[in-house]
């Protein structure tokens, strides 16, 4: 008989706040690490993103978690699955306790095989807007404790258990965004919006050029986008912008090559905004690479 698996379960993290940095430097080391946070509290209130995959499980309270422009009110099982330089954030207080697993390309692709994609899961949500599912196995949330588990100690077996469980729990999670039916949880018009806009980073995205391919109104699209992703259109397409400038940088691109891919008309904007937003220039942060 499956047993129920609760918060005594979980291996929480000493700190309630989990420090961004440490994790992130953590995860230059090992490429795959997963932390269990309770009582998470925080807003991010500006839109941010990762350059690498993220699995979300909220495992006791609710957490309100928006992705690009649609809102989740997530309750305990539910899982969100983020692919890189998607933007996201906290969006209203809450305590809660979540598992946050974030994985590199690199580590995705090694874990996988010729005939099991394990970066799939977060592809099919993608392609079906389906980025929210349910964890009704507690077989899903055992990997994940166990995952946490493994991570913590370093004796014989510890990093093969971390890598079979985690395939394990990509592989359900696959299967149970197969099963979701692909749904647009907000407006279509916003949709065509954000699309248009990915497809079109390095040409004119004034409004007004917007409007008149989508046909419609720029005073519709402008309080649409306001009162579903929460950001100006302008400020989305500068951050959309800016994320696929920091693409270009890891790729290895010369910064004189990529900002006129990127819709910026001179090197001094593209400069000026990439540094407001991320508080280095783009040579430190190739440098950081």
């Amino acid at each position: 008989m499956d047993r129920k698996i609760g918060i005594d379960d979980v291996i929480i993290t000493e700190e309630k706040n989990v420090n961004y940095e440490f994790f992130k430097n953590l995860l230059k080391k090992r490429e795959s690490v997963i932390s269990i946070n309770k009582d998470v509290n925080e807003v991010f209130y500006d839109l941010h993103h990762h350059d690498y995959y993220e699995i979300i499980c909220v495992i006791e309270g609710k957490l309100y978690y928006q992705l690009e422009n649609v809102k989740y009110e997530l309750i305990p099982g539910d899982v969100i699955l983020v692919s890189p330089n998607m933007l996201h954030r906290l969006y209203k207080n809450s305590k809660c306790t979540r598992a946050v697993i974030n994985s590199t390309l690199k580590y995705l692709q090694s874990i996988s095989t010729e005939t099991t994609n394990l970066i799939e899961p977060f592809e099919e949500a993608l392609k079906n807007n389906t980025y929210k599912t349910h964890i009704n196995d507690p077989r899903l949330m055992e990997y994940i404790i166990q995952m946490e588990e493994s991570q913590h100690h370093d004796d014989f077996g510890s990093d093969l258990m971390y890598q079979i469980r985690h395939q394990e729990l990509l592989m359900g999670l696959r299967r149970r965004i197969r099963k979701e039916i692909a749904s647009l949880d907000g407006n279509p018009i916003v949709f065509q919006t954000i699309s248009y806009i990915q497809n079109h980073l390095s040409d004119d995205l004034r409004i007004e050029v917007i409007s008149n391919d989508l046909n419609v109104s720029k005073s519709h699209i402008s309080h649409l986008f306001i009162e579903e992703v929460g950001i100006p259109l302008a400020k989305y397409i500068l951050k959309k912008r800016l994320q696929k400038s920091k693409e270009y940088l890891i790729n290895g691109m010369s910064i004189m090559e990529l900002y006129p891919l990127c819709g910026f008309s001179d090197y001094t904007s593209f400069f000026r905004c990439f540094k407001k937003e991320y508080g280095i220039t783009p040579n430190q942060f190739v440098k950081s690479l």
